[in-house]
């Protein structure tokens, strides 16, 4: 398959799936659950978006296996080519009613992002991404925005980062609740650093190429490569700090001025 076509089908997945959430969102018509005492919700349209999305990539291509939250987590030892879904990022904002959450989807060739879809419904938003060709918005061309002013730009947080770290960056933060939209927003000129103290792959493997396609930066705390993933490895037990900005200070001080908690 073309690249531009894992793209296509990527957009398409993440747009039926997103607007059966919105519909669910706005009718309040969901069952919730806890996933267990140390991690977060999951509702009942969180599976139906993960199924949605299932049914459209393998209807396409039955032979791409499917690596998501709500089902299989372990990435496939022989498999060339991958699925990697988030059926919805910002559950939590989903389940209180505020409308930052959204619906993400990365195609992987090798371990690596080759295509990448997130849709967020409530603001009417497309980010699309292509390896080497560039990243989206609505069809719109973007990239980060070009400054290495630091005290009057947005840099976002993940809502865990005041309280596991001491933070000493003087500059304006915003807290939204929901990892992917703070990499967007990053991607579309609107920050210039973002911080997530412990994304997941299905987290952030659609978010980072769309940053990188930007023209930003996405690395991990300790400066590791987040990819390629490891055929075998079950990514429910992998997670990190993970460091997105527009410039390579920006990744720098943050590393200076966030010091962990005792």
């Amino acid at each position: 398959m073309q690249d531009a076509r894992w793209l296509d089908l990527a957009e398409a997945a993440v747009l039926q799936a997103g607007e059966q959430l919105r519909r669910m969102f706005l009718q309040r018509n969901f069952r919730v659950w806890q996933k267990s005492e140390e991690w977060g919700l999951v509702t009942e349209a969180d599976k139906t978006a993960d199924a949605i999305i299932h049914e459209v990539v393998t209807a396409a291509v039955p032979d791409v296996p499917v690596l998501s939250e709500e089902s299989e987590t372990v990435y496939p030892e022989e498999a060339q080519g991958v699925w990697i879904v988030d059926p919805i990022d910002g559950t939590t904002n989903f389940v209180a009613g505020l409308p930052y959450w959204g619906v993400l989807l990365a195609y992987v060739e090798n371990g690596e992002p080759l295509a990448a879809a997130m849709y967020f419904p409530m603001q009417e938003e497309m980010y699309t991404a292509l390896r080497g060709q560039g990243a989206w918005l609505n069809g719109r061309p973007i990239q980060v925005k070009n400054s290495e002013q630091w005290e009057t730009q947005f840099v976002y947080m993940c809502s865990d980062t005041p309280w596991k770290y001491h933070v000493d960056l003087r500059h304006k933060v915003r807290i939204l609740g929901c990892g992917a939209y703070h990499l967007a927003l990053l991607a579309s000129g609107r920050g210039v650093l973002s911080v997530d103290c412990a994304p997941f792959v299905w987290d952030y493997a659609a978010p980072a190429l769309i940053v990188q396609e930007a023209g930003g930066i996405v690395t991990t705390y300790e400066g590791r490569d987040l990819f390629p993933l490891q055929p075998g490895k079950d990514y429910l037990d992998d997670y990190h700090m993970v460091l997105a900005a527009t410039h390579p200070d920006f990744i720098e001080a943050a590393r200076r001025h966030l010091r962990k908690r005792a």
